[in-house]
């Protein structure tokens, strides 16, 4: 956690630097650009990264790995030929990320890679190693965006940037897997295709279903993006973006790195003593309450007075925003790292039901405010409305701490 924080501490650091390089538009453009590779990067290895967890035995969860490494090539590979005949056809005419298509499977292969080691790296407790990755990609990500802002070059600074910094950040754990292979006899023991087949069938639900749900809830989140582009510009979008970021990072890392912890004990409590998960699971809670409460205050209360000092007086726009998106980052923050229990439970299937309710919620804002002309009604539509839907997805893990394992 800690090494997580301070890599989108550095981040959070250089943004007063990064405002002043580049535009809004420019960060709209961006954050088109990682919407569509986020959301297509989220399936990429068919979310199969979800079961390295899982298995008692650590051979089962090297075959896994070695699944979604194949499945993240092959789908990048295919998106990268999806892309050029979309291209090909004019599909990007309109689109503000028209020049830079060719960078969008990249993209969706790092994305997808670094999930996949991620997961079998915290399978084995090496979170200094994913600390490491993190900070060191992100210090990387922050130094070469800055450089590449000092050109001049506009928006694909900001992505050649972030494209750099997760190509670090995987050359780091590549490194780490070298050095824990040395001492593993896995790989040569489980190469073999028959094998990866009868893997993918035994997990196949992932696939089925957590595909689904992924691309649902990161297309949820994604929603404002589109909808600010199309209805209202890149500058708007861009203000979004940075409101968003300064939010969701420190967020977003944090729980990440709670999640990490929660979801390689829970499975194994799963395996060992399942009546342990409820009182683990009300500690986790009640810890991260303790956190984002304060943390919600401050941010509803000071973002639109801070924003303009510390961004830029054209950033007062994002500190309104970042005011009222604050409630579904703080709920986010929440749910988002005791959400495995959907995959210890495998209950996949049913929560399909809460993100198409995100989706409903999400588009029904966006639409609302196009009708109204009216951004930030569409933001806090979608901030309150949800926000209210995930404290009852929230109260639903809970009740799951009870149920028996799907598998």
């Amino acid at each position: 956690m800690s090494g997580s924080v301070s890599a989108q501490l550095v981040l959070l650091l250089a943004s007063p630097i990064l405002t002043r390089l580049f535009t809004p538009a420019d960060f709209g453009i961006f954050a088109l650009f990682v919407a569509v590779s986020s959301i297509l990067g989220m399936i990429a290895n068919g979310r199969y990264e979800m079961a390295i967890l899982l298995p008692d035995k650590d051979e089962e969860g090297f075959q896994i790995f070695q699944l979604c490494l194949w499945f993240t090539l092959i789908f990048s590979v295919a998106s990268f030929f999806g892309f050029w005949g979309l291209q090909r056809f004019d599909w990007f005419q309109n689109s503000s990320i028209s020049d830079f298509w060719w960078l969008l499977p990249l993209a969706i292969f790092l994305q997808g890679m670094i999930q996949t080691f991620i997961h079998y790296l915290n399978r084995h407790k090496k979170y200094l190693q994913i600390s490491k990755g993190r900070l060191f990609g992100g210090i990387s990500l922050t130094a070469a965006t800055i450089g590449l802002g000092t050109m001049t070059l506009g928006a694909i600074g900001l992505i050649l940037g972030k494209l750099f910094g997760h190509i670090v950040e995987l050359l780091i754990y590549l490194f780490a897997m070298f050095k824990k292979s040395r001492k593993s006899n896995h790989s040569k023991r489980t190469n073999n295709l028959s094998q990866l087949i009868k893997i993918a069938k035994k997990y196949s639900n992932f696939l089925k279903f957590s595909t689904l749900e992924g691309l649902l809830n990161t297309f949820f989140k994604q929603i404002p993006v589109f909808g600010l582009t199309t209805y209202f510009g890149d500058a708007l979008a861009g203000h979004y973006d940075l409101g968003q970021k300064v939010l969701g990072k420190p967020v977003g890392i944090t729980g990440s790195s709670i999640g990490q912890v929660f979801s390689q004990e829970a499975a194994k409590m799963n395996n060992e003593n399942p009546s342990k998960i409820r009182p683990f699971f009300l500690r986790n809670l009640k810890t991260m309450f303790g956190l984002v409460l304060p943390a919600t205050i401050l941010v509803m209360l000071l973002s639109p007075t801070l924003f303009p000092i510390i961004f830029g007086a054209e950033w007062s726009t994002a500190g309104v925003y970042a005011k009222w998106l604050m409630p579904f980052f703080a709920v986010t923050f929440l749910k988002a790292p005791l959400s495995f229990i959907i995959d210890i439970k495998n209950k996949l299937k049913e929560n399909l039901l809460f993100e198409i309710g995100f989706v409903c919620i999400s588009i029904f804002s966006f639409w609302f405010g196009m009708k109204t002309d009216d951004a930030l009604q569409a933001i806090q539509i979608f901030s309150f409305g949800n926000g209210t839907l995930g404290l009852f997805q929230l109260y639903w893990f809970y009740l799951l701490t009870k149920s028996k394992s799907g598998f």
